[in-house]
């Protein structure tokens, strides 16, 4: 077969493959990834103002009260607020499907000041308390508001000068997420109406890696709250804004079929926000309200209505996430994808030309062409993304890394075989990312090491030595090949470094030899996953027919610990014969840290260190804080923490009873054993197995018989290494 047929099938094989490639579309998260890095922020609208329930508004000191038993009366007060500066809408991103039960301690005392003037000027008649009481409990079988909170808002609602729009929630088949929006059987409205009253519901569309890059315009003609929002702004105007969506909404018949790129103006906290606490007491310049949109939501994160987005690495709240909507509905600013035809043509001039040109050109020429069109390309679709046009960058760039490599292949087949040998030679002793660095610098194989921040695993299975006693030395090494193998495994998926094994223990190190911004985490991750893998190794051993000791094999278990922070990494040991590993404090506590989970029954515990460097950016997992110790051979106490769960995983009863150990601990440290002992025993009546509830119970218990001195330091010394 001649040369030039052998080109030609080459380029149609490498066409062929990257059309079948970008039609099954695997890569659709990574080219999402990457159209994210072209966001580039503008300044926020000055039209729109946020009303936050911050940090500052849940404060003790602000004096309102836990946020879950607000009363609805606040929101009153603040529209009432409002109309004395005219805001052209105020919204509540906040959940109003339930009727208000109970009082507040405002209303309490309200009533209770009521009662003393009735007193002192009614002689002798009767106080109705049950008429008046049997109002602040919700009538199930009404739709009449009789709370007094909730008639107190709907009639500001009624009052008000201006439009307010409410959020409701769709019934949905399951949870929006992927590329469709899902079947709605219904609605949840909120329980306040009115003519004043606009609605529209709030439920969103992740992609398939959790960012929020879409919304649902609309939904059997029901509109999406901030679509609500501009509707109730573009109908209060005398000249209604021209984009399709506002005009259109009296009588859209919009499907729940078209979806719409949300096009973030700002990163989070960029709007112009005013604090709950401070506009409830009117603290604010009249124009922060005056003619604007007024969005009223939570951005404490203790209230957790975060969502990741495009803009930062640190999630948005979602009352900003729709000020970026109705910024973007407003000013009719929406963005057109490439579509498939114009993608396969741009998939034919990267491949069938590139081949042409990587076949015909001097290899030196080929690399500068490469270069220029592998860098030049994404600058351009970055510079249509400024636009509003979005093209793909992951298949296009793909179609033109195959061409160049399968085109230079031919042409220079055994390039690399020199670097594949050396990277055989080292795969089995050393980890893969270990194998690259080598491959990359051999001089890396040398004594010595650098200082670099680091998290350090360590992991134990619990009780190894008496099982070992038991098998025979065949099975024993069989048991370690299958848990070493798999547990390994996870470690390499997580970017780790093993650094060696001792009997069972595994030690691995992240952040090293190459740099790695979430060694942290992905450490944290590592020890999540290593559970998860244990699992499917007891079902592979309970497959497993006339198993010696069968029964024992499927409850092994392991222990963890991770500790973060600055070690020296590099080759120790003698000329001959030297290992990659880590030296320093946190490879000592680490170590210790596996251990401390024997006393308090837990599987996985971190240091500060750990816990600070995950929960800085976005937090994946859930943490308990277990205690502040004092390791045997150091000075300085360390405050110790418990993964949990991963976040998404976490049910809500886990989060109550990690609510109640928190309060519990909390109250344990300023010496009030008696309050404490109550939330120890209230996380263990939804886990009546959870040790660290059970030892904190019992300390408590323990001082409430014997208090201890005014030197008491709520610090646990640890003398077993």
């Amino acid at each position: 077969m001649k040369k030039t047929h052998i080109k030609l099938i080459i380029a149609l094989a490498i066409f062929l493959i990257i059309i079948g490639l970008a039609t099954w579309n695997p890569l659709q998260v990574v080219q999402w990834k990457v159209t994210d890095l072209f966001f580039r922020g503008k300044p926020p609208s000055d039209l729109i103002t946020i009303i936050a329930i911050d940090d500052k508004s849940l404060s003790p000191e602000a004096g309102l009260g836990r946020f879950k038993d607000w009363p609805r009366s606040y929101y009153a007060q603040l529209l009432r607020a409002f109309a004395k500066n005219n805001p052209k809408v105020a919204a509540f991103d906040l959940d109003f499907r339930q009727k208000s039960r109970g009082m507040s301690e405002l209303r309490l005392i309200q009533l209770l000041r009521d009662y003393e003037r009735f007193v002192a000027t009614a002689g002798g008649a009767q106080y109705g308390w049950h008429t008046l009481l049997k109002r602040f409990e919700p009538q199930a079988d009404s739709a009449e508001l009789t709370h007094p909170d909730d008639v107190d808002f709907q009639k500001a609602i009624d009052e008000s000068n201006f439009p307010v729009a409410l959020s409701s929630e769709l019934i949905l088949s399951e949870e929006p997420s992927g590329d469709q929006f899902p079947a709605n059987r219904g609605a949840i409205e909120p329980i306040f109406k009115g003519a004043n009253a606009e609605v529209g519901f709030r439920n969103v569309l992740r992609d398939r890696d959790g960012v929020l890059r879409r919304f649902q315009p609309w939904v059997e003609k029901m509109p999406f709250f901030p679509l609500a929002i501009s509707n109730a702004y573009a109908l209060g105007k005398e000249q209604i804004a021209p984009d399709a969506y506002i005009a259109g909404a009296a009588s859209s018949t919009g499907t729940s079929e078209s979806q719409e790129p949300i096009r973030y103006t700002a990163k989070p906290f960029s709007y112009r926000t005013i604090s709950f606490y401070d506009a409830l007491r009117g603290n604010y310049e009249p124009e922060a309200i005056a003619g604007k949109i007024v969005l009223v939501g939570a951005t404490a994160r203790v209230l957790q209505d975060f969502h990741l987005t495009p803009t930062s690495r640190d999630a948005m709240p979602g009352v900003e996430i729709n000020a970026n909507i109705v910024q973007q509905i407003l000013d009719a600013k929406f963005s057109r994808e490439q579509g498939s035809i114009s993608l396969f043509i741009l998939l034919a001039v990267f491949t069938l030309g590139g081949s042409f040109i990587f076949f015909k050109l001097t290899l030196r020429a080929s690399v500068l062409i490469f270069a220029a069109i592998l860098i030049g390309y994404p600058a351009a679709a970055f510079a249509l993304y400024q636009t509003g046009t979005v093209l793909n960058v992951i298949y296009p760039e793909i179609a033109w890394l195959f061409t160049a490599l399968g085109t230079l292949w031919y042409r220079n087949q055994t390039e690399f075989r020199e670097k594949r040998a050396l990277k055989k030679a080292f795969a089995h002793y050393v980890s893969p990312v270990v194998v690259n660095e080598i491959a990359k610098n051999p001089a890396a194989l040398k004594l010595g090491g650098n200082r670099k921040p680091v998290s350090v695993m360590f992991s134990d299975i619990v009780g190894f030595t008496t099982l070992a006693e038991k098998l025979s030395p065949e099975d024993t090494v069989a048991l370690l090949n299958d848990y070493l193998t798999a547990m390994t495994e996870v470690v390499f998926e997580y970017h780790g470094t093993l650094d060696k094994y001792q009997g069972d223990a595994i030690m691995a190190l992240f952040g090293a030899p190459l740099d790695d911004h979430h060694h942290a985490m992905n450490a944290c991750h590592t020890a999540l996953a290593m559970r998860k893998a244990l699992v499917t190794l007891h079902e592979k051993w309970n497959s497993v027919p006339q198993l010696p000791f069968k029964d024992e094999l499927i409850k092994l278990d392991f222990r963890v610990g991770i500790a973060t922070g600055p070690a020296v990494i590099g080759n120790v040991g003698s000329e001959k014969r030297f290992d990659y590993t880590a030296i320093g404090d946190i490879v000592n506590l680490g170590s210790r840290l596996e251990s401390v989970n024997k006393k308090y029954g837990t599987h996985i515990i971190v240091d500060k260190n750990t816990f600070m460097a995950v929960t800085e950016n976005r937090n994946p997992f859930v943490f308990r804080k277990l205690d502040t110790v004092r390791v045997k051979g150091k000075a300085q106490e360390t405050e110790i923490f418990e993964v949990a769960a991963l976040a998404e995983n976490a049910t809500s009863d886990m989060k109550s009873m990690l609510d109640d150990f928190e309060n519990g601990r909390m109250l344990y440290t300023q010496r009030n054993f008696g309050e404490a002992k109550q939330y120890f025993e209230a996380a263990l009546a939804k886990f009546p197995n959870d040790s660290p509830s059970q030892i904190y119970r019992n300390r408590c218990a323990f001082y409430l018989r014997k208090p201890p001195g005014r030197e008491w330091e709520a610090v646990v010394g640890l003398e077993e290494k």
